[in-house]
């Protein structure tokens, strides 16, 4: 199965071959084989690539997937034909809970800059925290959210207004 995400302003292309041991997923032309392990937590993903033992977690809402992987949390949206699919309410600047959680801390205010990568909140979820971070330069137009509030998946947390 072929099909295409978007992340921020980037496209890849990838295909998803499952064998009798695993799994062969193809990523803009690099190849990874995985074996999938057992996790008792929802939303966990436990993959064997070689030698290597990968932890992430996965949540899922329409077109569009989050994936926690390496204390990062990445959104990725499916291209339908003819453009980019709109998976929920959520405008271009904002940020969503990739599952359900608790707010732990907030470390930005409405009017501030930010930048790429720099971390917004975190979310407690599944006895793991999550670091939400910018995906791009801007300003934080709404914080919607307050340290010790319960938030469910796909819930705008942070706008970020996108510099012109």
């Amino acid at each position: 199965m072929q099909s295409t995400w978007i992340h921020g302003d980037e496209k890849h292309t990838t295909a998803v071959r499952p064998g009798s041991d695993g799994l062969t997923i193809d990523v803009g032309g690099t190849q990874f084989r995985l074996e999938r392990l057992e996790s008792s937590d929802p939303g966990e993903v436990v993959l064997r690539n070689g030698d290597r033992i990968i932890r992430a977690y996965f949540a899922a809402r329409g077109d569009e997937r989050w994936l926690h992987f390496e204390g990062r949390t990445y959104h990725f949206t499916l291209e339908r034909a003819g453009g980019r699919s709109r998976g929920g309410e959520a405008s271009e600047g904002d940020l969503t809970s990739p599952m359900p959680g608790k707010v732990i801390e907030v470390r930005v205010e409405e009017g501030q800059a930010v930048k790429s990568g720099q971390s917004l909140l975190v979310i407690e979820a599944m006895k793991m925290e999550y670091d939400i971070a910018a995906p791009f330069d801007g300003t934080v137009a709404k914080v919607h959210f307050a340290a010790g509030d319960m938030v469910d998946a796909g819930a705008t947390l942070v706008e970020i207004q996108v510099p012109e």
